[in-house]
């Protein structure tokens, strides 16, 4: 005998599913093997069977319909175990994660909440609140579980990037560089877009006041992504910066040409390259760089001061 399942995540399938002796026996070996679809069917058999009574069992078959994209049946099998016991942290966290993959992510994040009050060293779901904070951009509020996740022995690197992230939003950018520096300690490989931040935040006042070396430590990380993706505009663009504010005129203006190779229009480097050749007194490359700029710049106030440039030269 066998049983057809219905539509899941990607479109309907049907799978036939024997009917066993032992459901739970099932369930397990369909879990450890990653086969959701039976994995999903024998938890739920079990669950019902046990009168909704059976919150393991609740718990199980949510995860597997999870794995399957199957939100709606995993959310409701957690109401059904929550209406058994409404103070289940599992099911609470479960149902939070359910509900950001489903784009309710306010109740999600009360669910979040309600489960660290019964069980507040949850490192897992301090994470996930914490994340879930910073997409709702509400980067102090995130501060905290973040911090208490870190505080707690959390190892993962993405902790230490959205709590560095939500330190440089909430205006305390010495805290946030210090993340990013024992992010990188930790592990030199991050994403460009982890590294350009860590770059633009080293070239924060304050940041330069209380850490002299941030300008340098930066180019570090930058020429370390720039080994793996050397023709990645912004990554050369802002190795120009830092170039720049470190005084180091032409390899700054070598960065910027090597940000315009890999991307012609790009405006941010075309005019860093036109300012930068007006400060150096090159006439030639400098009036290149204003024409380039200005063909694209749509501002009228800015076109008027890169004009204005080539003033020095007439």
């Amino acid at each position: 005998m066998a049983l057809a399942l219905g539509a899941c995540a990607g479109g309907p399938r049907s799978v036939s599913i024997p009917t066993v002796r032992d459901p739970r026996l099932a369930a397990s070996q369909a879990t450890q093997n990653g086969e959701w679809v039976q994995a999903a069917h024998y938890w739920q058999l079990v669950f019902e069977e046990s009168e909704h009574e059976d919150l393991e069992a609740c718990l199980e078959s949510a995860i597997a319909s999870q794995h399957l994209g199957a939100l709606d049946d995993a959310i409701n099998t957690i109401r059904c175990g929550l209406e058994e016991d409404g103070a289940n942290p599992d099911l609470l966290a479960l149902k939070g994660d359910v509900l950001v993959g489903l784009g309710f992510r306010r109740s999600a994040e009360s669910c979040y909440e309600r489960c660290l009050e019964l069980e507040p060293d949850r490192i897992d779901v301090l994470c996930s609140l914490g994340h879930l904070r910073l997409s709702l951009d509400r980067e102090q509020a995130a501060v905290v579980p973040l911090q208490l996740a870190l505080d707690l022995g959390c190892d993962k690197l993405s902790t230490r990037e959205h709590l560095a992230q939500a330190y440089r939003e909430s205006g305390e950018p010495v805290r946030a560089w210090g993340l990013y520096v024992s992010r990188m300690d930790l592990e030199p490989l991050a994403s460009s877009e982890f590294v350009l931040e860590a770059a633009n935040l080293a070239l924060n006042p304050k940041v330069s006041l209380a850490h002299p070396d941030s300008k340098a430590l930066a180019l570090l990380w930058l020429e370390s992504s720039l080994s793996l993706e050397p023709g990645r505009t912004k990554l050369q663009f802002q190795r120009g910066v830092i170039l720049e504010a470190l005084c180091d005129e032409q390899a700054a203006v070598d960065s910027y040409r090597r940000a315009i190779e890999a991307d012609p229009d790009f405006l941010p480097a075309l005019t860093n390259l036109a300012l930068l050749y007006a400060d150096l007194g090159h006439e030639g490359p400098c009036r290149e760089m204003v024409a380039r700029s200005i063909a694209i710049e749509w501002n009228r106030g800015r076109r008027v001061a890169l004009q204005q440039l080539l003033e020095q030269f007439e």
